[in-house]
């Protein structure tokens, strides 16, 4: 059986880099069974570089995640939606982007957990693996792959109406 994994996915200003790194720590103390990893361009303070990834787009190792734990900006949001990863979320304050409020309704589809301190984070996605059965293999389309095949076929003559969804 495979070992399940929390994937800390931190971005933001220095300051939310420590809050992210203070995840990974707490994490590492409660000896979950979880692997724990982090990615980020830069290491967060906090967080031992061993457990550390400078890799993205992050959403590429969602296939080997079961959990994230992130922010609640657009991308991250809609991302783990998409895939339906389990997030748990922390919204920040942005000039222009108003976290706090996606958060909320991304809550609504039921894998959307908002949390502000990182214990919280923590406890919170150790219980979700915990108690969840092991995530079954992402299923995700890429809008553009198929896009591109419907303009392709729709070239080949036949009709648009053909290969659009009805559901």
């Amino acid at each position: 059986m495979r070992q399940p994994c929390i994937l800390v996915c931190a971005s933001g200003t220095r300051r939310e880099l420590s809050w992210f790194g203070a995840v990974v720590s707490e994490l590492l103390e409660r000896e979950t069974r979880a692997a724990v990893r982090c990615v980020a361009p830069t290491c967060p303070p906090g967080c031992p570089r061993e457990y550390w990834i400078q890799y993205w787009p992050a959403a590429d190792l969602y296939p080997a995640t079961d959990i994230v734990i992130g922010s609640a900006g657009y991308n991250t949001i809609y991302e783990c939606l998409a895939y339906g990863m389990p997030l748990v979320a922390r919204p920040w304050p942005r000039l222009y982007d108003r976290q706090w409020l996606r958060a909320r309704r991304a809550v609504r589809t039921g894998n959307v957990i908002v949390v502000k301190q990182p214990a919280e984070a923590a406890s919170k996605a150790i219980r979700r693996i915990t108690a969840a059965s092991p995530r079954s293999e992402i299923k995700y389309l890429n809008g553009a792959v198929e896009a591109a095949a419907r303009i392709e076929n729709y070239a080949n003559g036949k009709r648009l109406s053909d290969f659009v969804s009805r559901s």
